[in-house]
């Protein structure tokens, strides 16, 4: 529990602090009842929820003190992103073998309950214009929605407006067009979420910069972009059910065109990703 409420304070590496989590979540999976696991993840999350405020409570009416980037921002960013990244490890936890399934669930949901209005509030800021803070946040989202599974039903209206709207707003970030696909990959069988799914792949398809990729030329300029852009399809026709796919269908063949000019970009990634949604849309 020192360790572990002090790592805020550690000058170490995200991949050494995420080694040292797993660490204490297996000390914590030893633990035989909720009420002693939850008092403990209370205690060593809640540095990581006073990081989230700190960087929330610094954003004004107007973006001055992000364009300024002052000293003191600067420590709240960078102790923000390390906050993210514990939190996500936790939570990734939480869900793996060594927790009783009814302990790891209820103290999944204790967790969701604090961490979820935080999250909530950063992907409506002016903070999801730091690429780093934005594939933090979206990696933690991540992770909690594999980790939680049903439990992010009633949330999914607002992952994916987060989703969908950061992408609109900050095109670079390619993380809200991963985060898109991941929670698809999870609830895409889920026939009432059709419409969302739907409205989703229609905004990402109608933005500026995806609408952009039509030559070799452009898709070699954004490969990243090219390459999510197509695994979010390519995820779309696998896992939603039939007649999902079948009202998407005006999308799916204006994403064929993308498609069928990605095949042939330098990138790999790119390059395999196009030719596996072509594989999907095909078969």
């Amino acid at each position: 529990m020192w360790i572990g409420e002090g790592l805020q304070k550690l000058e170490i590496s995200l991949l050494e602090e995420a080694e040292v989590v797993c660490g204490i979540s297996r000390v914590l999976s030893t633990l035989n009842n909720s009420a002693s696991l939850n008092d403990a993840l209370q205690r060593l999350l809640k540095s990581s929820y006073e990081s989230i405020e700190s960087l929330l409570n610094l954003e004004s009416g107007s973006d001055e003190s992000l364009k300024l980037y002052t000293s003191a921002y600067a420590a709240a960013h960078r102790d923000c992103i390390r906050a993210l990244h514990r939190l996500g490890t936790y939570i990734n936890e939480l869900s793996g073998p060594g927790f009783p399934a009814t302990i790891g669930e209820e103290s999944f949901l204790r967790v969701l309950a604090h961490f979820w209005p935080l999250l909530e509030r950063l992907f409506v800021s002016q903070h999801m214009q730091d690429s780093d803070l934005a594939v933090a946040a979206c990696k933690a989202l991540t992770q909690a929605i594999k980790a939680g599974g049903g439990h992010f039903s009633s949330l999914l209206p607002n992952v994916m407006t987060a989703a969908s709207s950061n992408f609109f707003s900050f095109q670079t970030h390619v993380c809200f067009i991963k985060l898109a696909t991941v929670t698809i990959e999870e609830f895409g069988h889920e026939k009432n979420c059709g419409p969302l799914f739907i409205d989703t792949f229609r905004l990402f398809t109608a933005a500026e910069a995806t609408s952009s990729l039509n030559s070799s030329y452009a898709c070699d300029q954004e490969p990243d972009l090219a390459e999510a852009y197509m695994n979010f399809t390519s995820t779309f026709i696998r896992s939603c059910p039939e007649e999902v796919v079948a009202a998407a269908d005006f999308l799916l063949e204006a994403s064929l065109s993308k498609a069928s000019i990605c095949c042939t970009v330098m990138h790999r990634g790119a390059a395999l990703a196009a030719m596996s949604y072509i594989s999907c849309k095909l078969s």
